[in-house]
């Protein structure tokens, strides 16, 4: 006699999905990422599993994070993502059975400007903790994480880079 083999196929059921709750938004090297990257373990109906304790990991783009939390009631967070390296990364929230979700860019600095106050005459090229202004207004920061505003009493108008240089631009 002889015998069949019959090849079998195998196919894996994708039992829900991850979805940022709370995206990761700019920070600064060497501190967590604030307020801390939610993700929600989500069903075909788009509700939280709230019976899912799944382990999610995040990982970033380009590399330097990954971190792994088990969901709890369905929601995993993630308190303590530090980035050492400066640059514009995404994470990705992947996990057994689910599909994963990439989240929205964002920007890592080795500095940011958290206050910005007048009362000193302003600097040229001086690190911006150390620089005093007079009469800053119309603050903007573009995508790169640049900070720019005016002194208005001098007619000057300033940037803040990334690693805190200050540097005058006009005026």
């Amino acid at each position: 006699g002889s015998t069949m083999a019959t090849a079998s196929d195998t196919t894996t059921v994708l039992q829900g999905n991850l979805v940022f709750a709370t995206q990761p938004s700019n920070g600064k090297t060497g501190s967590a990422l604030s307020p801390p990257v939610v993700i929600q373990v989500r069903d075909s109906l788009g509700n939280v599993e709230a019976g899912s304790n799944a382990p999610i990991t995040l990982t970033s783009t380009p590399t330097g994070v990954t971190a792994t939390v088990n969901a709890v009631n369905g929601v995993a967070a993630f308190g303590n993502l530090v980035f050492s390296t400066p640059g514009t990364y995404t994470l990705t929230a992947s996990s057994p059975l689910l599909v994963s979700a990439t989240s929205n860019s964002f920007t890592i600095l080795t500095f940011l400007v958290s206050t910005l106050a007048g009362g000193l005459p302003p600097a040229t090229a001086l690190p911006g903790t150390s620089a005093g202004f007079w009469t800053p207004q119309g603050v903007a920061v573009d995508s790169a994480g640049n900070t720019y505003f005016v002194a208005t009493q001098q007619n000057m108008v300033f940037k803040i880079d990334g690693s805190g240089t200050l540097t005058r631009i006009a005026g």
